[in-house]
């Protein structure tokens, strides 16, 4: 009875029945499993923090290894002796804490090794570090860490600006990875910042599956985290560990593809330097994988590194956004592709390569930059990069691209690089425009690692249509008319081009260049040198600044206070020096009350403040009728409709000047001057404003090779427009395809497809035709039978045949039948007997007999003295006398002298008896191996769609030749036709029973079938399909990106390291379910057909990921296997079928769901352990029965019972009744 209770408990837990929160079944989880190796010891124990109990122990084993398989719950109520993920859990070795932790997701597999903590230990561990330190800054040191079982370098998270986001500030290394690894899996956005100083090692940051989550990576930070300098060369990870000046490895790996996460890494302010990629990967300091999120590399220095490709940088992106902007790239180099960077487009999106300096690295190719495309569809922006002095021992010194549609996919403006031998196109090249040039920099100091740009530079004031704000510094981007080429922007007020402590901007002023004033020198004899009036703001020419009288050296106030507005607030305390009401961080003119607003820098106001004019000007200020710089003034833009205020109102990137569209971000060129912009015109390179697509190809007519994509070029193409002809052979007007006679100009039209036309082509006759048609219904020969009758009927029509014409085709020509009496339209009197003398009209016919007169009334109808009914049973002639005297045998003995002696042979004649009456001779029935009593006169002995009686009459039964017969002479075998729904005796070669643009002679060429409009079945009719016998591996509508397809051979499902994602649903089972995706994209127009995943023989709908079916979107199916089940696979999209990427075997799948070490084909007890606690061969254990006595009674009174029971796992059912 209890193991029936029992087997029912389990029978209820295993189809789902007990639910969460009652008196139920707990669903138990994947163990959380830590192994590794233990120092010294001989128990290790895990406790939840708070409890005396430990939760799990291990006996270590002799190799001093261990195992914890932590039990884990996640529903409520918590089964005792179970932890779930986020538990604070200690770990002890012999009753010592070694270690605090979390625990992490279930199904987990973590390597922990552990050792007795021990300030000697310590030593042992950390060389030449007495433990004093603080690396993770949490204000306990990391001896006092260590011994208390924490980890020193733990990262110590903050909350960030709302709960979607936590920060941390990191100044050691050993903590930075620790904060690396966390953010890869927490679900949650993360910003790392740095502390200035050198890090060496070597990062790597992988997103977890599916972590789509932001991570900002961002150097520059103060030790006390309270202030930021930009300057990346602040903020070094160096991967030269051993500090010889060599790499040791790579310096920083980020990965968002393998976890197919879509959050966006930025990594901002670093300098990485150091570093060494090996084994033919990419990237010496930075390599970088990224998904649909995206990738920001904005302002970081990245130098000294070298890798078989990608020397300074490599970057994969599938979807999603890159930018690389601001950056100073240089001294790295390549064995192979991109010394400075190497970038692959694997798919669709967007990538911007933007004010970047490339200078001094080294590749085979592409010496600065190396960028491919391998899906065009990307969109492609390298704009503002300044390349110079790279090295290429092939093709490309300064920039190498890959692509094939540069027009549409690649902007390539206001770049410096090589015009010479610079860059490199595979394919056509793209034409350079202006905005791309080849002059000398003119950096500050190449030699101490300084790429600032000097005041001379003539790369300067040359992109106006820049669209970032900051530059390398921080600084704005643009200073003056537009922004300047590479990843600095020159600005006069910041930059002291000599070195000499005054602003390039003062000396300008004072001295006509940036060069020009001395520090030292006291230029107006004042007492005052130069770098003391720039610092007091003096005049360095006017030995009295002030004008009141006293030298500025002598003078303690050389610059008298001002006091624009009168307030009585000097200038230095004053937030609004010229009283205008706006506060002079705000004002562009804070010391001029009539004006405050200058947009683009240029010194000149946007308009005057309210109330004021040029009048009112302290400073004689002078209005900005081109507000934006962008060389059209205001009233010119405001007529036209764009801004003022915005140098590119559109924001294309092209300046308003330039763009012939202003207003369409899409639009900024019309190459062929129609009105109609290039990216949007069907015919860029010809003016054509209407637009004209015949096919709709989305190429214009003028543009178009093919109009009417019939695979013949315009250029010699006779029907441009009609992609069902093309040449027209005999100049008649009519395409070669539409005509039935293609190479007779006399006629065209011939409806029946007899081989004669219906008429003669306007102003054409017999005397034209230069085949010698004959027109259907004449009747060249005048025997009165027409041309087109007699050519079906085998006949010539320019011969009288009326002595041989035969309508019904029986073989009786049609004068016999009539001179006789017979039908000559109908076929079936061949077989009859008029006379009934048991010869057949055919046989009387052949033997040349009457048809009418009974041959069984003479019996003698030749008078040789043999009836001739023995004449026929003897094979001989009853209308010949003379075969009496014959050898039919050749035996020497004539047929007389056989028959008196009784030996006559017994030859049948084949034309004479006929059993059956079905036209065939007996004798000729026996020897094809036909049945002579049986009507065979339709039948097919040789199967070559040709009936018997034909055949006999031809002289071809039962010999397969209907293969190379043609009755009709349209160059289609009798038997094809005859197979294939045509007519033998009909010129029909041109027909199309099915419709699929082919005609019946194609078909036959090309072994299809003129009945079926789609041969093979995938979707393209034949006449379209290139592969019409052959169903088309590439979806209609599909395409499976092999990327997306990644099966190991064999999956172990034990909780371990694999990619099997386990999720909520998956708590106690003894199956798993295993994930499918494949990546959809559409190469016909949507909506995308449905697709199913046909697995194992059985069909299941793939449910797309993110709602309805788009193009390039995901789709998704998940289903339950069974242990060790070989997974046989492949896609189906509307009718096609598509095997899976690879193989179609996909992998075998173990299962241990129990995590016991068993598989579950071993396991007499997969979904718990341990598997028979009790050992009564059965799995789990018998439940426990608790029962209240009943210790009184009371006779006829009514009592109630409980029955309680449990088992092993502490599940438990309570029964009760009255």
């Amino acid at each position: 009875m209890f193991k029936t209770m029992r087997n029912k408990l389990l029978a209820a837990l295993l189809c789902g029945l007990w639910t969460v929160g009652g008196a139920g079944a707990k669903i138990s989880e994947p163990e959380v499993i830590y192994h590794g190796s233990v120092a010294q010891g001989s128990v290790v124990s895990l406790y939840l923090q708070g409890e005396s109990t430990p939760l799990v122990s291990y006996t270590v084993n002799a190799d001093q290894s261990y195992q914890l398989r932590v039990p884990m719950d996640a529903l409520e109520p918590r089964l005792p002796e179970t932890a779930r993920t986020g538990d604070l859990v200690d770990i002890y070795v012999d009753e010592m804490q070694v270690a605090t932790t979390t625990i992490p997701s279930r199904g987990t597999l973590v390597k922990l090794d552990l050792v007795k903590r021990t300030a000697e230990q310590w030593a042992i561990d950390h060389p030449g570090d007495d433990g004093s330190g603080d690396m993770n800054g949490n204000g306990i040191s990391d001896l006092q860490e260590y011994l208390a079982g924490l980890d020193p370098a733990a990262c110590i998270w903050q909350p960030g600006e709302d709960e979607t986001w936590r920060v941390t500030d990191v100044f050691h290394p050993t903590v930075l990875q620790s904060c690396l690894y966390e953010a890869a899996e927490d679900r949650i956005h993360n910003r790392i910042r740095l502390a200035a100083g050198v890090y060496r090692g070597h990062f790597s940051y992988q997103a977890g599956w599916a972590e789509d989550f932001d991570l900002e990576f961002l150097g520059g930070y103060s030790s006390d985290f309270t202030s930021r300098d930009f300057d990346a060369a602040l903020t070094r990870l160096d991967g030269d560990l051993d500090e010889d000046g060599v790499g040791d490895g790579r310096v920083l790996s980020l990965d968002t593809r393998t976890g197919q996460a879509q959050g966006v890494v930025r990594v901002e302010s670093l300098h990485l330097l150091h570093g060494v990629a090996l084994d033919g990967l990419g990237g010496g300091a930075l390599a970088a994988k990224t998904y649909a999120g995206g990738l920001q590399l904005v302002a970081n220095r990245i130098s000294d590194s070298s890798a078989p490709f990608g020397g300074g940088v490599a970057i994969s992106t599938d979807r999603g956004e890159v930018l690389v902007a601001n950056n100073l790239i240089y001294g790295n180099s390549a064995e192979g592709e991109g010394g400075g960077m190497k970038l692959s487009v694997v798919a669709d999106g967007l990538v911007q390569v933007k004010h970047n300096t490339l200078y001094g690295n080294a590749a085979v190719t592409g010496g600065a930059l190396s960028l491919d495309w391998i899906d065009n569809a990307a969109l492609v922006e390298v704009d503002g990069n300044l390349a110079d002095s790279n090295t290429a021992t092939g093709l490309g010194r300064d920039l190498a691209f890959a692509g094939t549609d540069y027009a549409t996919t690649l902007s390539l403006f206001a770049n410096r690089f090589n015009l010479l031998d610079g860059a490199y196109f595979t394919g056509t090249p793209p034409t350079l425009d202006a905005s791309n040039i080849d002059e000398v920099p003119n950096f500050v100091n190449v030699a101490a690692d300084d790429f600032h740009l000097r005041y001379d530079s003539p790369l300067l004031d040359r992109y106006a249509a820049s669209d970032l704000t900051q530059d390398i510094d921080n600084d704005p981007r643009v200073v003056g008319l537009a922004a300047d080429i590479g990843a600095d922007e020159y600005d006069p007020q910041t930059s002291d081009i000599d070195g000499d402590g005054l602003s390039d901007a003062w000396e300008t002023a004072y001295f006509g260049s940036a060069e020009a004033g001395a520090p030292d020198a006291d230029d107006d004899g004042d007492g005052l040198d130069n770098l003391t009036e720039f610092a007091l703001g003096s005049d360095p020419l006017l030995i009295d600044s002030d004008g009141d009288g006293i030298a500025d050296g002598d003078d303690t106030e050389a610059v008298v206070a001002a006091d624009t507005d009168g307030d009585g607030l000097d200038n230095t305390i004053d937030s609004d020096d010229d009283g205008d009401g706006v506060a002079d961080i705000l004002d562009a003119f804070p010391l001029d009350v009539a004006a405050s607003v200058d947009s683009d820098g240029d010194g000149m106001p946007d308009q005057w403040n309210p109330g004021y004019g040029a009048l009112d000007s302290t400073t004689a200020l002078v209005l900005d009728n081109d507000d934006d710089n962008d060389g059209l003034d205001d009233a010119s833009e405001l007529l036209a409709g764009t801004d003022p205020l915005l140098a590119d109102s559109d924001g294309d990137g092209v300046g308003d000047l330039l763009d012939l569209f202003p207003l369409e971000s899409s639009e900024s060129l019309d190459g062929d001057g129609d009105g109609i912009g290039d990216v949007a015109d069907n015919c860029p390179v010809l003016a054509n404003s209407g637009q004209d697509d015949w096919d709709g190809d989305g190429l214009g007519d003028l543009c178009d090779p093919d109009d009417d994509n019939d695979l013949v070029a315009d250029a010699v193409d006779l029907y441009p427009y009609d992609a069902g002809e093309w040449q027209d052979s005999d100049g008649d007007g009519i395409g070669d395809n539409g005509d039935a006679f293609p190479f007779d100009v006399a006629a065209s039209s011939d409806l029946d497809a007899d081989g004669y036309p219906e008429n003669w082509n306007e102003g054409y006759g017999p005397s034209d035709s230069t085949s010698g048609l004959l027109l259907a219904s004449g009747d060249a020969d005048g025997d009165g039978v027409s041309n087109a009758a007699e050519r079906r009927s085998g006949m010539d029509p320019l011969i009288d045949n009326a002595t041989l014409l035969d309508s019904d085709g029986d073989g009786l020509p049609d004068l016999y039948e009539i001179s006789w009496g017979l039908d000559e339209t109908n076929p079936a009197d061949v077989l009859a007997d008029g006379d009934g003398d048991g010869l057949s009209n055919y046989a009387e016919y052949l033997l040349g007999g009457d048809p009418l007169v009974g041959n069984a009334s003479d019996p003698d109808s030749d008078g040789d003295g043999l009836s001739d009914g023995v004449e026929i049973v003897s094979g001989m002639n009853p209308y010949d006398a003379l075969d009496l005297y014959a050898d039919a045998d050749d035996d020497g003995l004539n047929n007389l002298e056989e028959i008196q002696l009784g030996t006559l042979v017994r030859i049948v004649n084949l034309q004479m008896v006929d059993t059956d009456r079905d036209g065939l001779p007996d004798t000729t029935e026996r020897l094809a191996g036909l049945d002579p009593a049986i009507d065979n006169s339709g039948s097919d002995c040789d199967g070559d769609w040709i009936s018997d009686l034909v055949e006999y009459a031809n002289g071809t039964l039962c010999l397969a030749n209907a293969a190379i017969l043609d009755s009709d002479g349209d160059l289609l075998p009798d038997s094809w036709e005859l197979g294939h729904g045509q007519d033998p005796y009909l010129i029909d070669h041109r027909s199309d029973l099915d419709g699929d643009g082919l005609t019946a002679l194609q078909e036959y060429a090309a072994g299809l079938s003129p009945l079926s409009a789609d041969s093979d079945g995938d979707g393209l009719g034949d006449g379209s399909d290139p592969f019409p016998t052959v169903a088309r591996n590439i979806p209609l509508g599909l395409s499976i990106a092999p990327d997306d397809l990644s099966l190991p051979g064999v999956i172990r499902l034990d909780g371990g390291p694999d990619n099997i994602n386990l999720n909520d649903a998956d708590q106690y089972r003894t199956d798993i379910p295993f994930d499918f995706q494949v990546m959809v994209r559409s190469v016909v127009s949507s909506p995308l057909p449905a697709v199913q995943l046909v697995l194992n023989g059985t069909a299941y709908a793939m449910t797309p990921q993110g709602g309805d079916v788009t193009e390039g979107m995901r789709y998704r199916f998940a289903t339950n296997l069974s242990e060790e089940t070989p997974v046989e696979f492949y896609f189906v999209a509307g009718v096609n079928r598509y095997p899976a990427v690879g193989s179609l075997i996909g992998p075998t799948i173990l299962l241990d769901s129990d995590l016991d070490g068993l598989l579950d084909s071993e396991d007499i007890c997969p979904w718990h352990a341990p598997d028979d606690p009790d050992l009564d061969g059965v799995c789990g254990s018998a439940p426990t029965i608790e029962s209240v006595a009943l210790t009184t009674a009371t006779e006829d009174a009514a009592y109630g019972y409980t029955l309680t029971t449990s088992d092993v796992d502490g599940d438990t059912l309570s029964l009760s009744a009255p």
